[in-house]
């Protein structure tokens, strides 16, 4: 037990980070109090998700809430290359899976992509109960591998509405199936941007028309290889090499 609290860490919202103490609230305090049975005296790491570590001892504890006293705070230094990934919401399998995949290969955001061959409805009053979900999901993954880091997760975004963004980034690129894409060895070999964009498209990929416009606005249309990947697989294999060329 003394073992798992030492290497587990906690989330807080800047909203409950104050300069000599913090507050872990609802989920995290239920946790703390219930799971990991912490007490008043114990040392516990709380992470915030845009860099802040801090290192403390709990002072108060209940099922709702644990009051912590501030001994240490950290700033961890951001990533250089900053990765968003554009990912159409898969109908097969849950879009938490991509987010915990991305998060934990670092990337800065994550836009939940519409296109002409998604399956998934989903209705525009639910859009941000989506994007809460989606949000824990990628607080959870931060929290298992480590990093200080939370990435954004957008709004859900037509594909249309993307393309009026490319401009804003030093290179995007597109995976796809069809025919006349670059290799992505060359790609990476040849630069080594600060701030990238990379579309993965839904089963049955995007449309020709898709990549067509996407292309015309100054993306870079790639192939991940001759297998026909998963969407999960291709935002593995994709960011895992990005990373590997580009990051720290």
């Amino acid at each position: 037990m003394k073992e798992s609290k030492s290497k587990y860490r906690f989330f807080a919202d800047s909203g409950n980070i104050f300069e000599d103490y913090i507050y872990l609230l609802q989920e995290e305090a239920r946790h703390a109090f219930f799971v990991l049975r912490f007490k008043e005296k114990d040392p516990i790491c709380v992470f915030d998700g845009k860099g802040g570590v801090f290192s403390g001892i709990v002072e108060f504890i209940s099922k709702d809430k644990v009051k912590i006293k501030v001994i240490k705070k950290e700033q961890v230094a951001e990533n250089r290359l900053k990765i968003t990934l554009a990912a159409a919401i898969p109908k097969n399998y849950k879009f938490e899976d991509i987010i915990d995949k991305a998060t934990q290969l670092g990337v800065y955001s994550v836009i939940p992509l519409l296109t002409h061959n998604t399956v998934v409805k989903i209705n525009p009053e639910k859009f941000e109960i989506k994007i809460k979900k989606w949000r824990k999901a990628s607080i959870v993954a931060a929290k298992q591998c480590g990093i200080a880091y939370v990435p954004l997760i957008e709004p859900i975004t037509l594909i249309k509405a993307l393309e009026a963004q490319l401009a804003g980034y030093d290179l995007a690129l597109v995976a796809a199936l069809q025919d006349n894409t670059s290799g992505l060895k060359k790609i990476v070999k040849r630069n080594c941007p600060s701030k990238v964009i990379v579309m993965i498209g839904p089963e049955g990929d995007f449309s020709k028309e898709e990549v067509m416009a996407i292309v015309k606005k100054g993306a870079i249309a790639v192939s991940l290889g001759q297998n026909v990947l998963r969407c999960d697989t291709a935002v593995s294999s994709i960011l895992s090499i990005l990373q590997y060329e580009w990051g720290q």
